[in-house]
């Protein structure tokens, strides 16, 4: 059974961060496999509710979405796909920049190589004009 949009959204609203973030290692080691359940499932309620908003043409709230869901797990490139769109598609350029350019910056401290689908949508964004947009949370 699916999961309505209206549900997605209220769950979503509910992430305050990372699971267990300002608890002792120490005493809550326990928690690790619960925490990444819960990392994984946040990003994939984030994912799954931005890309409805996106295909609704909600784009401010798909990369709201997005934006909550990398909150948590900031290495997923699925939610960063899905911000650079919503932003791209909202006509918000400069925003899609900021974000490509910290989505690289975290990619060279992690070491890790961009996938080609999130290489493409960087060029795409890069090779459209640009103009001012408003604030996001990051």
């Amino acid at each position: 059974m699916a999961v309505s949009t209206a549900r997605l959204a209220r769950a979503l609203e509910l992430v305050r961060g990372l699971p267990f973030t300002g608890v002792r290692p120490d005493r809550y080691g326990w928690a690790e496999p619960a925490q990444a359940q819960m990392v994984k499932e946040i990003g994939e309620t984030a994912h799954e509710l931005a890309f409805r908003q996106a295909d609704q043409g909600h784009h401010q709230d798909a990369e709201r979405a997005a934006v909550t869901g990398i909150s948590v797990d900031p290495l997923n490139e699925a939610l960063w796909r899905v911000r650079l769109m919503a932003a791209q598609r909202s006509g918000h350029t400069e925003r899609a920049l900021e974000a490509t350019g910290r989505l690289e910056e975290l990619a060279d401290e992690h070491e890790i190589e961009l996938e080609p689908d999130t290489i493409h949508l960087i060029n795409t964004i890069r090779s459209k004009p640009r103009r001012p947009t408003p604030d996001l949370p990051r």
